[in-house]
C-alpha cells in the first residue's frame, strides 16, 4: 500500500508544480511561436522528469505512458501553429544562412 501512495503523491506534486507555473492562458493566449515552444518543452521536462522517476520505481507501464506524453509535447513544440508562424522561421533560417555565408 506504501507503493501506491507514493504514486499518487508524485502525481500530486509533480501536477500541483506545473499548475503553478503554468495556466491554460499561457498556452491558448501565446501569440508566437516561440512562446508555444518554451511551453511546449517545459512540459515535455516535467514528463520526462516523472517518467523517470517511476521508471526508477519500475512502474514500466507508467512510465511509458509519460514518455509518450513528453514525446508528444515535443512534437507540438517543433510543430508551427500559423502560418506567420512558419514565414517567421523561414525569414530566421534565411538570415542565419546569410550571417553563415558572410562570415
Amino acid at each position: 500500500m506504501k507503493k501506491n501512495n507514493f504514486i499518487f503523491s508524485q502525481f500530486y506534486r509533480t501536477f500541483s508544480r506545473i499548475a503553478r507555473k503554468v495556466r491554460e492562458e499561457d498556452f491558448c493566449a501565446a501569440e508566437s511561436y516561440a512562446a508555444r515552444d518554451a511551453l511546449c518543452r517545459y512540459l515535455a521536462a516535467e514528463a520526462y522528469g516523472l517518467a523517470q522517476k517511476f521508471a526508477e520505481e519500475e512502474e514500466e507501464k507508467i512510465s511509458l505512458q509519460y514518455m509518450k506524453l513528453a514525446a508528444k509535447l515535443l512534437g507540438l513544440s517543433l510543430r508551427p501553429k500559423k502560418l506567420c508562424d512558419l514565414e517567421e522561421i523561414k525569414r530566421a533560417l534565411d538570415r542565419l544562412k546569410a550571417e553563415k555565408a558572410s562570415s
